[in-house]
């Protein structure tokens, strides 16, 4: 009886040295700033499928994108691709094959991925970066951030990281040095994707023209390089362009999706917005004439160059309203970006609401609706 009490006395010392040993090993493996992020990581389940993470060791490209592909599928259970195929002849990963064809990753060659390359700093910022306007196409903040290492910062990277800087999602790593060439590590991957996550996980309440929206995110207040204008809308179909003169109020920038005011989009239909159980419902009559006219580009275009802006324009997204009613009918709010159709959502900006242009273009079936600055 001795014998066994002083086997379980020994266990138990055992177990409690075990224990020691085991807070002692993580604050080995990680660095204090970066512990509680990856508990938050590990209980949403970030890491679960991840294998082999050490976390004050530089990330992989292959790591990093199971991380990405794993962070959609958290917080938006799916990720929309063309039909795909695998280009790459150095990783048959699926996570980096589906985030090729969404376009949030590229190989370093056409058919090259390297996966077992270290990622840098500012690569991660320009992926994440595509990853949101991927999963919430957002406008791109113009640089402000004036880290003493700026010139050492890719051209290619430098609107990303402002991006990222912005939102403090990303931050310099002291002295006010962004470090963009310095490689990323695992414990700073995971904590740029847990902040991301707590961002998107907060309720709102936001006064519109309309009445109170609820936002279930705070992931709403962008950066924008932008302006109000009075525009024409262009439309597009099979390579053919009219357009619809107006003018009607817009507001836009030279890089991303253009938006026209509700009150501009119902004079097009002749309809009438109203907020009803936090969705936003349009109803017109679909019998309505829309006369569209030749576009003739020359006529358009020339005039005054892009205004100096120097400032910040702060404008108001409700990206978990993904859809509207019209007529009765659910229909996905769409934006135009480059000619390509993605997801987008409302904007409200100096207490006016705002939809994609594009909207006007789904409803009237032509591919592409872009706006055209009438310049005075």
């Amino acid at each position: 009886m001795k014998k066994v009490l002083s086997i379980i006395v020994m266990l138990v010392i055992f177990a409690s040295v075990l224990t020691c040993n085991a807070e002692d090993l993580q604050q080995d493996f990680t660095s204090d700033w970066a512990t509680d992020y990856i508990i938050k990581a590990e209980n949403i389940g970030l890491t679960d499928s991840v294998s082999g993470l050490i976390y004050k060791d530089n990330i992989t490209r292959e790591k990093f994108c199971e991380l990405i592909y794993d962070f959609i599928m958290i917080t938006q259970k799916h990720i929309i691709t063309p039909e795909h195929k695998n280009h790459f002849v150095d990783t048959d990963n699926e996570k980096i094959v589906v985030l090729n064809a969404a376009e949030i990753i590229y190989g370093k060659s056409s058919t090259e991925f390297v996966p077992n390359d270290l990622l840098t700093r500012e690569e991660a910022a320009t992926i994440i970066v595509r990853m949101l306007n991927s999963v919430m196409p957002m406008p791109t903040a113009i640089m402000y951030f004036e880290y003493i290492d700026n010139n050492d910062i890719s051209e290619w990277a430098s609107s990303s990281i402002q991006v990222m800087s912005n939102f403090g999602f990303m931050i310099g790593v002291g002295d006010n040095k962004f470090a963009p060439k310095d490689n990323y590590t695992v414990e700073q991957s995971i904590t740029t994707l847990v902040r991301i996550y707590e961002t998107l996980k907060k309720s709102y309440e936001y006064i519109t023209p309309l009445g109170t929206v609820t936002s279930e995110t705070d992931y709403n207040g962008h950066i924008n390089f932008g302006i109000e204008a009075n525009v024409r809308i262009v439309f597009i179909k099979d390579k053919t362009q009219f357009v619809l003169s107006g003018p009607f109020k817009a507001f836009t920038n030279e890089t991303t999706s253009m938006y026209i005011t509700f009150d501009d989009f119902a004079k097009i239909f002749n309809g009438k917005w109203e907020l009803n159980n936090n969705s936003f419902e349009f109803n017109y009559d679909a019998s309505t004439n829309i006369t569209l006219t030749d576009y003739t580009p020359n006529e358009m275009t020339n005039g005054n160059e892009w205004p100096n802006k120097t400032g910040v324009t702060p404008v108001l997204f409700f990206t978990d309203i993904r859809s509207v009613l019209i007529n009765g009918e659910e229909k996905v709010i769409k934006g135009q970006y480059g000619g390509k159709v993605y997801d987008s959502n409302i904007m409200m900006y100096n207490n006016e609401l705002y939809i994609p242009v594009q909207m006007v273009a789904e409803i009237l079936g032509y591919d592409l609706a872009i706006t055209n600055i009438i310049w005075n």
